[in-house]
């Protein structure tokens, strides 16, 4: 027997319609299974417009290592990223201590004073606590007439089984060529302060490390990202600090070849996925995250080489870490 009932609207006193209600349990399970149909149906129509808008994107081509020393060439930050990315180097392995000390050398010929900052970074999830030793490089680049630092921010260390060309060896490789396009040039207004994390890939530990125990985080008025997910593709703006409608016009305004959306952050709170620029949210600094994502199954695998790194997309991130400094 169906269980049905007739509802009687009423309005201002009076009966006007019947509208008929049912609670028969198949009825039911027909029109759930319709909501949930409906709901994947917007989301898979959502999820395919990203890719198109993405894919639809090209990054500009990667400038020549002859180029005029005042700009940015992919091509002089790749010979970064083949000394950073030679082989896998997680945190606290012999391979990630010479990668630090290269760094350290490369800031040091920039002329940035490089130092370690050595702490233990702590990071706690419902699952697990991970801490670790880590060694953060920190450099300063003087303004002159500094009122808030500028951050630019990548991590060095990767995961055990990938060189880490792209994540992070690019975002690293960009800040150095970025450093050296700018001393080439005229002199900053405001300071530029260089941090290279340690300890990113395990649990974001450096990015902790640093946020609350370095003295120069009082400085900081704008903090650049950079990352990958991949190892082509264009760079994206994928994730800003809130209120953001002056920094967004400031962006557009700055960068060559700015691409960004809402739509790409949405994408990101689904995947199982942080950055360094977590860690600062609670700070409330003005910030920019910028990665590229193409190529997809590069990402943590021994894919994620030089060789098979887009220099373009590189030459993105460069325009954005250059322009905006």
């Amino acid at each position: 027997m169906s269980k049905s009932s007739f509802l009687t609207r009423v309005e201002n006193g009076e009966p006007r319609a019947e509208v008929f209600a049912t609670t028969d349990p198949q009825v039911q399970q027909v029109r759930l299974l319709g909501r949930i149909l409906a709901t994947i149906l917007i989301w898979t129509a959502a999820a395919a417009l990203a890719v198109w808008s993405i894919e639809a994107i090209q990054p500009p081509k990667a400038v020549s290592s002859s180029a005029n020393l005042q700009l940015f060439s992919a091509e002089r930050a790749v010979n970064y990223i083949r000394a950073i990315a030679r082989v896998p180097h997680p945190i606290g392995s012999p391979a990630n201590i010479a990668v630090r000390d290269y760094l350290m050398q490369q800031l040091s010929y920039l002329g940035l004073y490089p130092t370690l900052f050595t702490a233990t970074g702590i990071h706690t999830s419902k699952r697990a606590i991970v801490f670790g030793r880590t060694e953060d490089i920190v450099g300063r680049l003087p303004g002159y007439a500094n009122s808030r630092a500028i951050l630019l921010l990548a991590h060095y260390d990767s995961t055990a089984n990938t060189p880490g060309a792209a994540d992070d060896g690019s975002g690293v490789a960009t800040i150095l060529e970025t450093v050296r396009a700018l001393r080439a040039s005229t002199k900053l207004k405001n300071d530029l302060i260089i941090l290279f994390t340690d300890g990113e890939e395990p649990g974001l530990l450096g990015a902790e490390a640093f946020m609350t125990g370095h003295p120069w985080v009082k400085d900081i008025g704008l903090i650049i990202n950079f990352d990958a997910r991949g190892d082509e593709g264009p760079a994206l703006l994928f994730e800003t600090s809130a209120n953001n409608g002056r920094l967004v016009r400031a962006v557009q305004y700055a960068a060559p070849y700015t691409e960004g959306s809402s739509l790409f952050y949405d994408i990101y709170k689904t995947l199982p996925n942080d950055t360094d620029l977590t860690v600062f949210r609670p700070l409330r600094i003005p910030s920019l995250n910028f990665a590229f994502g193409a190529r997809g199954e590069t990402y943590h695998s021994s894919l994620d080489s030089p060789q098979n790194l887009s220099a373009a997309s590189v030459q993105q991130d460069g325009s954005y870490a250059l322009s905006l400094a």
